[in-house]
């Protein structure tokens, strides 16, 4: 439109900037600008804001120890501005070598994969439930039953 015109002529960057989309903040970490005519279009990838954060701090101190839920996410989430509430209860782990200059992502993606829980996040709000989905009794097969699976990495 005009008015994004006349904005996006004023930014030649907008990598780093925060954007809302359906009640959740985005940080924009690549952007390409296309003209179309007079005007040009925009496409972006975005990352979660809460998962960028969690990526851009590490923890440097060692951590060799059995952990509650509650202490290892109180690692996790320390001076950030997220909390936590874990919904379904897990016994405690033994860890090793956690910490060490890892960013409170990895560890916090390692906390989920060893007490079994699946993410939801809603604000600032980090939920942790055993399971949020369900279990079906059907795999996908190429060919059969599903069309032009696709899967990326980045």
């Amino acid at each position: 439109t005009r008015n994004n015109a006349v904005f996006l002529e004023q930014q030649p960057d907008l990598n780093m900037w925060l954007v809302e989309f359906e009640d959740k903040e985005y940080v924009i970490i690549n952007h390409t600008k296309q003209g179309l005519g007079d005007y040009y279009t925009v496409s972006c990838t975005a990352i979660l804001y809460a998962l960028f954060k969690l990526n851009t701090e590490r923890i440097y101190e060692r951590i060799d120890e059995s952990l509650t839920t509650t202490e290892a996410f109180n690692i996790v989430f320390h001076s950030t501005p997220f909390t936590y509430i874990v919904v379904d209860a897990a016994s405690s782990k033994r860890f090793q070598g956690i910490g060490e200059g890892e960013t409170r992502l990895d560890i916090l993606k390692k906390f989920i994969d060893r007490y079994g829980y699946e993410l939801k996040i809603v604000g600032n709000v980090f939920y942790f439930y055993a399971q949020i989905g369900n279990d079906t009794n059907f795999e996908y097969r190429h060919k059969i039953n599903a069309s032009e699976i696709e899967q990326s990495s980045d």
